[in-house]
């Protein structure tokens, strides 16, 4: 992941809202919702599939995971606003791995495609 995308993920709100958004970015078009079959589908290179609520909301978990990982790596920085605002993305990000605000990120997901 680029810093630049890191650095615009990490600006999102620190809330439920704000990581759906993040996984609307990370995971573009790889998750659908279909509203008529009431089904989320994820795009396997070749068609779309059924997929749990289980399957995303273990994915989201790991995206989070993973994007407070890759904040960890970024180069040090002098600017103290950009390290409060890591912190506490990163600290925001590994609360968000628990499965209450990964099924609530995924309830906002849907209205960001439903919207769409």
């Amino acid at each position: 992941m680029k810093r630049n995308q890191m650095i615009r993920l990490m600006e999102y709100p620190l809330t439920d809202a704000g990581n759906a958004a993040r996984l609307h970015e990370l995971f573009g078009k790889k998750w659908v919702y279909m509203p008529k079959f009431r089904k989320w589908m994820q795009w396997d290179g070749h068609c779309l599939q059924t997929v749990k609520a289980e399957t995303l909301c273990l994915a989201a978990a790991e995206a989070f995971e993973n994007l407070a990982a890759a904040i960890c790596h970024l180069p040090a920085t002098t600017d103290p606003q950009e390290q409060k605002q890591r912190l506490s993305a990163l600290n925001w990000l590994l609360r968000s791995r628990v499965p209450f605000h990964t099924r609530t990120a995924i309830k906002e997901l849907k209205k960001l495609h439903m919207a769409e």
